[in-house]
């Protein structure tokens, strides 16, 4: 997911649209936090 939001990035960069460059940003934090913390409290049990 986070991999997503960088792309997010690139692309409105690209394209010029610095405008939802901050929306992104917020969003990688967001996204970054709630992984770390899945990763921390609550791991997802592997699948096997």
């Amino acid at each position: 997911m986070p991999l997503l939001q960088v792309c997010a990035i690139i692309f409105h960069a690209t394209r010029g649209e610095f405008a939802a460059l901050p929306l992104n940003f917020i969003l990688l934090r967001l996204v970054a936090y709630i992984l770390w913390g899945r990763a921390k409290r609550a791991p997802v049990a592997a699948r096997g």
